[in-house]
């Protein structure tokens, strides 16, 4: 186990052996490991954050179910965390996330009328295209 100086200090001098397995390295004892459901969610964060390409995406929203956790809870976590990502990078991702989590957002889109009834979204060109995408088109 390393200790959380230990590993700060090493990535302050970007230790070439310490950087290459940053994946395997364990920071405290087993009462700080993080459990997979917190880390799936941490990840799938950082990827909404920094705008990830979609296969990422899907595999890390599988990770985080198989850790147990249901769509509600994965969600209400990115909205919660929303103001520190970038609410535009979580519009951005979500329809890829509710392909991820299994959801037609496809025909709640189409059922939408522009201009838009009150209380709800217009459907823009942004979202047009979004939808597109999600149905295996291309920019």
């Amino acid at each position: 186990m390393t200790t959380a100086e230990e590993a700060l200090l090493k990535l302050a001098i970007g230790d070439p052996a310490f950087c290459r397995g940053i994946g395997d390295i364990r920071v405290g004892d087993a009462d700080t490991a993080i459990d997979s459901g917190t880390l799936a969610l941490m990840r799938l964060a950082t990827l909404v954050a920094i705008g990830p390409a979609d296969p990422l995406l899907h595999e890390v929203i599988g990770d985080a179910l198989d850790a147990g956790l249901d769509s509600d809870t994965i969600v209400a976590s990115l909205i919660e965390v929303a103001p520190t990502i970038g609410i535009n990078h979580l519009v951005a991702a979500a329809p890829t996330l509710a392909l991820a989590l299994g959801y037609d957002l496809d025909s709640r889109l189409e059922s939408l009328d522009d201009p838009a009834p009150a209380g709800q979204y217009p459907v823009t060109a942004r979202t047009r295209e979004m939808r597109d995408l999600t149905n295996g088109g291309t920019r």
